[in-house]
């Protein structure tokens, strides 16, 4: 969705320009879900930071996506399979150990701290057990 896109580059400019905004922290919760079948993964804003939690390294340079599903499942990747972009480095809820979410001007953003021994590759604009979709998910 246009809108969207415009949504968080607007985010982006803002952070850029050092605009602060209350942040919530939240424990990531392990799913416990098998993979049987895909998780729908939506939109759900931007991961301004993913920090190593054990050596606090910031590894990320670009805003990464955010995506949730209903049943509780997170991915943050550095692409944005969405709009069929390659998803590049990613983690799903099992390498996520932290994380501090907030809103600005309507646009949703994470801090997030993982495990960085988890991350995951991929070169495709798909994960083995999800799908993406940029319908935005309302109660995550």
């Amino acid at each position: 969705m246009i809108t969207k896109k415009i949504a968080l580059s607007v985010m982006s400019v803002a952070c850029s320009f050092g605009i602060a905004a209350a942040a919530t922290p939240v424990q990531a919760q392990a799913s416990t879900m098998q993979a049987t079948e895909n998780q729908n993964m939506t939109v759900q804003g931007v991961a301004l930071q993913v920090i190593d939690s054990k050596t606090g390294k910031l590894l990320n340079q670009n805003q990464w996506g955010y995506y949730g599903s209903p049943t509780g499942s997170i991915v943050i990747c550095e692409g944005s399979p969405d709009f069929g972009a390659v998803v590049g480095r990613y983690y799903t809820n099992a390498g996520i150990t932290n994380m501090t979410h907030g809103s600005h001007s309507g646009v949703n953003y994470v801090k997030v701290w993982v495990d960085s021994s988890k991350e995951q590759y991929s070169s495709s604009s798909t994960i083995p057990g999800y799908t993406f979709s940029s319908d935005y998910l309302e109660d995550l």
